[in-house]
């Protein structure tokens, strides 16, 4: 972490907050260097997460306070939700202490 530096990009600056974009760039030690930019990161209404991402962020992000059975329900929930009848018989699914 020593070694990365976060500053302050103008151009980023003046297209906020219509755009959270972000750049990238690396310096190697060989001297070559990299770049990289996005204009609207990924997850933005812009460039969305397809429904494999979004479950595996559903998976990283719940899988110390639910067990894998219990994800995969949501999840399989979630894809047919026009199809929940009643959401009150749903919901207790995604309480903590369940």
């Amino acid at each position: 972490m020593r070694l990365v530096e976060c500053v302050a990009d103008p151009e980023l600056d003046k297209t906020f907050p219509r755009r959270w974009g972000a750049t990238a760039e690396i310096l190697a030690r060989e001297g070559r260097t990299y770049f990289a930019r996005v204009d609207y990161c990924k997850g933005d209404p812009e460039n969305p997460l397809s429904w494999d991402e979004l479950i595996e962020k559903f998976h990283g992000l719940c899988h110390r306070r639910m067990t894998k059975e219990r994800r995969l329900k949501v999840v399989e929930t979630v894809r047919c939700l026009e199809k929940v009848g009643d959401l009150k018989k749903w919901s207790p699914l995604l309480l903590r202490n369940r």
